[in-house]
């Protein structure tokens, strides 16, 4: 039996899936991963100068309230911060023309970049909300983001390493990383394989009329199904772990391995048993970590997604009888998850189909949102429902096979 459910695996179909998934990896590592790299700069240089006239209103705009208050209230405790905001806007009017100029040729600025760039960090300070005009371009985006640039400075420091100035750079470690963050083409592209390989796990023997000789064997029902599926789940795996492997190699040929990145991850949601992490006044805790367990961790994660996934194909695809019918209904349930995460994506909430993002399992695969807090669950609970439901989805499965008739 096992014998026989390897050689079902590996097909010419699932082999030549398998191959032209390896073709689109190596695409998408040229065309957008490379593609990305060389524009970073330029994207860096169109940023700052885009950001010039606000930074020149933000100028006036704090000379006008220092002007204001020196003259109608000289006593006011609001002058000293208002003055202090007012000369790092200055300064910081004058190092964005020259960060602009370095940018447009940062490879041979690299050093004086991160320099500038931590400099310009440092010498902001955590304005109180009442004095905060336009933050988001003083700070370079928000103040946890200001916060967290300061963090992987100071790991990078303690480590005698240099910070990547290029953040796109495609090293190894890059690269699986961002595969398997959970929105991008590259893990949907792994989605895809599962479905694939899948689809037609049980409705294949209906469609062939070998059903009524597959489940009449001496072997028990349970023992097809939990044999089926593992070989299934591992040579399914396997597989996804090759591509990541293709991935990371072909990061490392390029650019090195980059096991010298840190990465910031979100420590509420590390430590936090719940569905929703952050109450009224729960304070935001980042935390340093070290690319390559970050990755470990990530890459849990996507197990953990992929497993519920094919547990619920497989489910489908037994209760339908049929591959097409299981497939076509997967693939508009999959469309209709992910336009629910665009569509609140675009809106700014966290709003999903049937179920808010926190509490709807089946948008889980978005593991980056979620180990930075902007999904809203904890990981540890994440963790424990795809858990359950991979458990509950495999049972429920086995049972319906076992005493439904065929």
């Amino acid at each position: 039996m096992i014998r026989n459910e390897i050689r079902l695996f590996f097909s010419k179909r699932n082999v030549l899936v398998w191959i032209c998934a390896a073709a689109a990896l190596l695409f998408i590592y040229q065309f957008y991963y490379i593609r990305n790299y060389e524009n970073y700069g330029r994207m860096k240089q169109e940023e700052i100068l885009a950001q010039a006239e606000t930074v020149d209103l933000a100028v006036m705009r704090y000379q006008d309230w220092l002007d204001y208050y020196q003259e109608n209230e000289p006593d006011s405790e609001k002058i000293a911060p208002i003055k202090e905001l007012l000369s790092i806007w200055q300064i910081s009017r004058a190092e964005r023309n020259l960060m602009a100029d370095y940018w447009g040729n940062w490879e041979t600025r690299e050093d004086v970049i991160r320099q500038m760039d931590t400099q310009m960090d440092e010498r902001l300070i955590d304005a109180p909300d009442d004095y905060d005009y336009m933050g988001t371009v003083l700070y370079r985006g928000s103040r946890r983001e200001w916060k967290q640039r300061l963090m992987l400075s100071d790991a990078y420091e303690a480590a005698g390493e240099k910070r990547p100035v290029n953040e796109l750079t495609p090293d190894g470690s890059y690269v699986l990383w961002d595969a398997l963050g959970g929105v991008g083409v590259v893990f949907l592209i792994f989605a895809v394989l599962i479905l694939i390989w899948n689809y037609d796990i049980w409705g294949a023997d209906f469609e062939n009329g070998t059903d009524k000789l597959v489940y009449t064997l001496p072997c028990a029902r349970t023992k097809l199904f939990w044999t089926r599926f593992l070989i299934r789940w591992f040579f399914g795996m396997a597989g996804i772990g090759l591509l990541l492997a293709l991935l990371f190699v072909r990061g490392t040929i390029s650019f090195g391995t980059g096991f010298d990145r840190f990465v910031i991850i979100n420590q509420n949601v590390w430590n936090s048993f719940s569905f929703t992490v952050f109450g009224e006044g729960t304070e935001v805790v980042d935390t340093v970590l070290s690319i390559a367990p970050a990755i470990g961790i990530r890459l849990g994660l996507s197990l953990l997604f992929l497993t519920f996934f094919m547990a619920l194909v497989s489910l489908v695809s037994f209760a339908l009888k049929n591959g097409t019918a299981a497939l076509t209904f997967v693939v508009a349930f999959m469309m209709l998850e992910v336009s629910s995460v665009l569509l609140a994506n675009a809106s700014g909430t966290q709003a999903g189909w049937l179920l808010e993002a926190n509490y709807n399992p089946c948008l889980y695969f978005q593991i980056d949102a979620a180990m930075n807090g902007g999904l809203g669950t904890g990981l540890p609970m994440m963790a424990l429902v795809e858990g359950i439901l991979i458990v509950v989805l495999l049972t429920g499965t086995e049972r319906f096979m076992r005493y439904r008739e065929l």
